[in-house]
């Protein structure tokens, strides 16, 4: 146990001072985010499988070379549109439920969004929902 309560592993691959015992997350960390704690999950699975598994190979699937496709044109026109805005829970209802005031983007808002990603610096106009 460390001085802050929490208990003590090696900081690679959190094994604890027991054989074949491992702990991760909070109980390492003390309070931390969801990441984190899912992060040493996968750390913890790694050395796992290396801890039961002697001088073997490992392959791990989230650790395999993956390609990226990308098309962009850097030379490309600029793309008219800016961010469009989040919809949101019109005031009058805000004031009378907990509901969220964010709203979701529809699946066409969404993909109309992701489209202009990688030229979000540039444009000038909005696009309103009634244009899809």
């Amino acid at each position: 146990m460390s001085k802050r309560g929490t208990i003590e592993v090696d900081r690679f691959s959190l094994a604890t001072e027991y054989a074949g015992v491992y702990a991760g997350g909070d109980a390492v960390l003390g309070p931390a985010t969801a990441v984190e704690a899912i992060a040493h999950g996968r750390r913890a699975a790694e050395a796992i499988e290396r801890y039961l598994n002697p001088g073997r190979v490992m392959h791990f699937p989230w650790n395999a070379a993956r390609s990226l496709v990308t098309a962009f044109d850097p030379a490309a026109a600029a793309s008219a549109m800016t961010r469009r805005e989040t919809p949101k829970l019109i005031p009058i209802k805000r004031i009378a439920c907990f509901d969220e005031v964010e709203l979701a983007m529809s699946g066409v808002e969404a993909r109309v969004e992701a489209g202009r990603c990688l030229r979000c610096d540039f444009g000038k106009t909005i696009v309103s929902r009634d244009e899809e």
